[in-house]
């Protein structure tokens, strides 16, 4: 279903019908040099093709159990593919990306030039790394930020972001691409603190007297 503007993190409804990409992650090929030639590469090959449907159907049945222990498996659809590439335009309301990287994240979107139009899905996005560099890939592309939530779990911080394309490209600070809108909600002091300790690492490589430079220096000042 479509989430209202006034909902950015909605909680599914019982007539929500929800289809459930599992990513397919490529396997990298090994160089012609780092291959084996001779009976025993092809007896490796053929155990690889063997177990490839097997590879294929357990984070299929991994997912089937979460829709199960969630109690809507009878309202969703399993699908496996790259991406959002099992998905057409017009097809869901909401797209949620959670678990990968943010290069991934960003990767997916641009894979599925229907995502980027104005009117299109909203994205719900959990990147598991470089949250900065998302939020700026995002503002950059065209996408505003409709909601901005820091999380904890298992000791690490992580935001989650809602997003909808514009159109308009916006070109953020250093600081805005840090802390995004978290700073609006309870857990944002802590999402703070956890970012700007990554900051005295990030400074080293930075040119003194640039104006990246002298932003960083103001967010350290300020964290002191």
């Amino acid at each position: 279903g479509r989430c209202p503007p006034a909902a950015p993190f909605c909680k599914l409804q019982s007539q929500t019908h929800i289809v459930f990409v599992v990513h397919r992650v490529a396997s990298k090929r090994k160089s012609p040099e780092q291959k084996r030639s001779g009976q025993a590469e092809k007896h490796k090959e053929s155990l690889r093709k063997k177990k490839a449907p097997e590879c294929k159907r357990i984070p299929l049945a991994k997912a089937k159990q979460t829709l199960e222990n969630a109690g809507c498996l009878d309202r969703a659809e399993l699908r496996l593919g790259d991406g959002l590439s099992v998905l057409s335009a017009g097809e869901v309301g909401s797209i949620v990306l959670a678990g990968v990287s943010a290069q991934t994240t960003w990767e997916i979107i641009e894979k599925a030039p229907w995502v980027s139009a104005v009117g299109g899905p909203r994205l719900v996005m959990v990147p598991a790394t470089r949250h900065s560099e998302l939020r700026r890939w995002l503002w950059q592309h065209g996408f505003a930020l409709v909601a901005d939530r820091p999380v904890q779990a298992a000791g690490r911080w992580y935001a989650v972001i809602a997003a909808e394309y514009t159109g308009k490209v916006t070109e953020p600070t250093f600081t805005q691409c840090l802390l995004g809108d978290t700073g609006r909600w309870p857990e944002g002091a802590g999402y703070a603190a956890w970012q700007r300790a990554k900051l005295p690492r990030m400074r080293l490589g930075v040119p003194d007297g640039s104006p990246l430079a002298a932003e960083m220096d103001a967010i350290l000042k300020e964290g002191n």
